[in-house]
């Protein structure tokens, strides 16, 4: 009854949990880590954590020293490899199990998905220089050219995708455009 209750638990927990074992295999895995990394228990239990861990040596390294040494470890930034390659930003807390006699039983993850908080962290940089480029400008098409510029550095884009900047009316007839564009090539 105590096992399932745990169990349940693991699995309830919105952020992903990532349990692994002292020589860095893992040991345990909650559905959000499997959802947020794509992959099925199967493919990832027993794994190294150089799998899913960007950072692998935060874990073979100083990093993992220092969480063993001290207990835990909070608020760290990494990124965690999804099985279809993409580097998921997380903010990552993790701390330690220990054996009755002190040894290192394994060591418990958290990792909190910030790709959205990414996303609204640029978008409000993105309108921060928007603003300051307006209060700046004096020609309308300058102020469409500049903030054209902004939504192009958004993470918005796919590689061959432009944008175009229109300046509406109440009605929502267009008044003004600034020139279309592609994605710099090196975005």
């Amino acid at each position: 009854m105590e096992q399932e209750y745990t169990t349940s638990i693991l699995e309830s927990m919105l952020d992903a949990v990532i349990v692994a074992n002292p020589d860095g295999t893992i040991r345990t895995v909650n559905r959000a880590a499997l959802e947020l990394l794509g992959y099925a228990e199967e493919e990832i239990i027993g794994e190294p954590v150089g799998t899913i861990f960007e950072e692998e040596a935060f874990f073979r390294g100083t990093g993992l020293a220092k969480l063993v040494r001290e207990g835990a470890a909070r608020d760290v930034e990494l990124r965690l490899l999804a099985k279809w390659g993409d580097r998921i930003p997380v903010i990552f807390n993790g701390s330690v199990i220990r054996e009755e006699d002190g040894r290192l039983a394994a060591v418990v993850g958290v990792a909190r998905d910030m790709r959205e908080t990414r996303r609204l962290i640029n978008e409000l940089s993105a309108l921060n220089a928007i603003a300051a480029t307006v209060s700046q400008s004096l020609e309308l098409e300058e102020i469409l050219n500049d903030v054209l510029d902004q939504v192009l550095k958004l993470e918005v884009f796919e590689a061959e995708a432009g944008a175009r900047v229109f300046l509406l009316d109440e009605q929502r007839a267009t008044l003004s455009l600034a020139a279309h564009r592609r994605m710099p090539a090196d975005h």
